[in-house]
């Protein structure tokens, strides 16, 4: 897994976290939608 390179300017932190747990976080708005959407569209390239 590659370094992750953040700019200090936009953003504090970062964390990998599971799609489940993510939507329990504190999200800018509408990024639960984007989470929801990736997730559907990876279990069905799974199936």
């Amino acid at each position: 897994m590659q370094d992750v390179k953040i700019d200090e300017n936009e953003h504090k932190d970062f964390v990998w976290v599971s799609s489940e747990d993510a939507l329990k976080m504190n999200l800018i708005e509408d990024e639960d939608y984007c989470i929801q959407q990736f997730s559907k569209a990876k279990n069905i390239g799974t199936q």
